[in-house]
C-alpha cells in the first residue's frame, strides 16, 4: 500500500469519526457527556490520528459543570438512570434546555407621588376667595398623591446555562412600568373663581393669585403630575442545592429528538449577584395663563400673563445585588420564591424653574408699585404688543429655590416574588406571580414645593427683601412597586 492511498484511508477513518462524534451527540440535555462514546475497536483503529481532534470537539461546548451539592438516587450521574434509549441529565431540576426566555404582563402599582394644593376656587363672599382655610374654598388640584393607580406594562428576562448540569448561568432582566400622568385643566372668563394659593410671609397670612374672577380676569389653568419607573439588571446564577427523587420519562424534545423528560419530583437553590439599575423620575408642572379685564396694578386691560413653575426630580441607582431563587418542581406544576437585595449609589437630582411672560396689547405707561406682576420701571414707555419675559413663576423663584441640586446617596433596596407555574410542553411554561419592591430614601419632586413665598422676590425683583422664599431643602421619602404578573417561558 503507497503512501497516498495510506493518506487516504486514515482521512475516511477521520471523517467518519467526526460524523459519528458530532451527528450521534444526544439532545443537550440528555446526559452529562457531551461526545457519545467510542467503541474500543474504532478508537484502537484511528487513535493515532483523531485523539487531538475528539478532544477539541469536546472543548468546544462550554461545559461549566461539576457534581457538587446533589442528592438524589444515586446523585449525579446516577447509572440506573443512564439506562436504555435515553439519558437522564446530570442533576436535573426544571424544565430542558440551556437558554431560556421569558415575557411578562405587568399589573402593577406604585406608591403616588404627594403634591400639596396648587388650584383652588371658593366664593365672592369670602375675605380671601379661594386661599386655603376660607369656609367656600375647595381643592381643585393638589393636596392628595397622584400616579399610584394600576399600570400595565411588561419585563423581559433573557439567560443561559453554561452547563448541561445547570450549574452556573448567566441571565439579565429588564422592567419598565412607563411613565403615568395625572393631568388637569380648567379655563374661566371670570367665574367660577379660579386661583393658585400660597402663604403670603410679608403679611403671614394665606393669600392667593387670580387666574380668573369676575370682572376682574380671565384665563386657564393646566396642571401635570408625572412619574416613570424602570430597572435592569445582569447576574451570574450559581446553583447551591438541587435534590431530586424521580426520573423522568422519554418523550420528543423541543430539538425533534427524543429525550428523557427531567426529575418528575425536585427543588432547587440559587445564588444570584451582579450589577442592578434602578430610575425613578417624578415631575410637577403648572402653566397659566392670565388676561386681564380691567386696568390694575399699573397694567391696562388686555395684559396677558403666562406663568409657569417646573419642578423635575431623577433618583438614579447604580449598584451591586445579591439574592437567592427557591424552585420547586412536581410533575407539570412548579413553584419559585425569590428574594435580593440592591446596594449601591442613588445620584438624586431635583430641577426647579419658573418662568413668567408679559403681553402687552398696546403702548402703555407704566408706574411701578401697584403689584407683584410690575414689569418696568415708574414713567417708563412700553411699545404696543411688547412681550417681556422674567425667570420665576409663582413657587419657583429667582434668588429664592430656583436651581438644579444634586448629591449622592447610598440606597438599599429589596425585592420579593413568588409565582406558580405550568409545564405546557418540554419546551414552553406558563406562569403567574407577585412582586414586592423597596426602595428607601428617594427624592420625589412634589416633596420640594415650598407653598411659602416672600412677594418681593415675585417678578421683576425690584428691591427684594426679607427671607428668600421659598427656599430649597432635601426631604426624603421612600417608594414601593408591587403588582401582579402573567407570563410566558420557552426554553431551548
Amino acid at each position: 500500500m503507497n503512501a497516498g492511498t495510506h493518506r487516504l484511508l486514515r482521512g475516511a477513518a477521520f471523517g467518519c469519526l467526526l460524523f459519528l462524534t458530532i451527528n450521534q451527540v444526544p439532545a443537550q440535555d440528555q446526559s452529562y457527556s457531551t461526545v457519545r462514546p467510542i467503541s474500543g475497536e474504532l478508537k484502537a483503529a484511528v487513535y493515532p490520528f483523531t485523539m487531538p481532534f475528539t478532544n477539541l470537539v469536546q472543548m468546544t461546548r462550554w461545559n461549566w459543570d461539576d457534581r457538587s451539592g446533589v442528592c438524589g438516587p444515586g446523585g449525579c450521574g446516577d447509572a440506573a438512570c443512564m439506562e436504555g434509549a435515553c439519558a437522564k441529565p446530570c442533576c436535573p431540576c426544571g424544565p430542558a434546555g440551556r437558554f431560556w426566555a421569558r415575557a411578562d404582563y405587568l399589573l402593577w402599582w406604585s406608591r403616588g407621588a404627594g403634591v400639596p394644593p396648587l388650584v383652588t376656587t371658593g366664593s365672592p363672599n369670602d375675605p380671601v376667595p379661594g386661599a386655603l382655610g376660607q369656609p367656600n374654598t375647595e381643592i381643585l388640584f393638589g393636596g392628595r398623591t397622584y400616579n399610584g393607580d394600576a399600570r400595565h406594562q411588561y419585563r423581559f428576562q433573557f439567560g443561559y446555562w453554561l452547563g448541561d448540569c445547570r450549574r452556573w448561568a448567566i441571565q439579565a432582566d429588564w422592567l419598565d412600568l412607563g411613565q403615568s400622568n395625572a393631568n388637569f385643566s380648567a379655563s374661566s372668563e371670570g367665574s367660577p373663581i379660579l386661583t393658585r394659593p400660597f402663604y403670603d410671609v410679608l403679611r403671614q397670612l394665606e393669600a392667593v393669585e387670580i387666574i380668573a374672577y369676575p370682572g376682574v380676569a380671565e384665563g386657564q389653568v393646566d396642571a401635570r403630575v408625572s412619574n416613570s419607573f424602570h430597572s435592569a439588571g445582569a447576574n451570574l446564577r450559581r446553583n447551591l442545592r438541587c435534590c431530586f427523587s424521580e426520573c423522568g420519562s422519554c418523550e420528543t424534545s423541543c430539538e425533534t429528538k427524543t429525550s428523557c423528560t427531567d426529575a418528575l419530583s425536585c427543588w432547587r437553590l440559587d445564588l444570584i449577584g451582579g450589577y442592578r439599575h434602578y430610575s425613578l423620575e417624578d415631575g410637577v408642572t403648572l402653566r397659566e395663563q392670565i388676561t386681564l379685564l380691567e386696568g390694575q396694578g399699573g397694567h391696562v386691560a388686555g395684559t396677558r400673563f403666562d406663568v409657569r413653575d417646573s419642578f423635575r426630580s431623577r433618583n438614579e441607582f447604580h449598584g451591586g445585588e445579591i439574592g437567592l431563587i427557591a424552585q420547586r418542581f412536581r410533575g407539570r406544576w412548579s413553584f419559585e420564591f425569590l428574594a435580593k437585595l440592591a446596594m449601591g449609589n442613588n445620584r438624586q437630582v431635583v430641577t426647579i424653574d419658573g418662568q413668567t411672560i408679559i403681553h402687552v396689547p398696546g403702548q402703555m405707561q407704566l408706574a411701578h408699585g401697584g403689584g407683584p406682576r410690575g414689569f418696568a420701571p415708574a414713567n417708563s414707555v412700553v411699545p404696543a404688543n411688547t412681550q417681556v419675559t422674567h425667570r420665576g413663576g409663582l413657587l419657583a423663584l429667582e434668588n429664592t429655590n430656583i436651581g438644579v441640586y444634586e448629591r449622592n446617596d447610598f440606597a438599599l433596596i429589596l425585592q420579593f416574588g413568588f409565582e406558580f407555574g405550568y409545564q405546557l410542553t418540554q419546551c414552553s411554561r406558563v406562569y403567574m406571580g407577585y412582586d414586592l419592591l423597596l426602595w428607601w430614601n428617594v427624592k420625589r419632586a412634589g416633596n420640594h414645593i415650598d407653598p411659602r413665598v416672600n412677594t418681593s422676590f415675585m417678578p421683576p425683583q425690584i428691591a427684594p427683601g426679607g427671607e428668600p422664599l421659598p427656599e430649597f431643602a432635601w426631604r426624603s421619602t421612600d417608594f414601593w412597586a408591587q403588582g401582579l404578573n402573567l407570563g410566558w417561558e420557552t426554553r431551548f
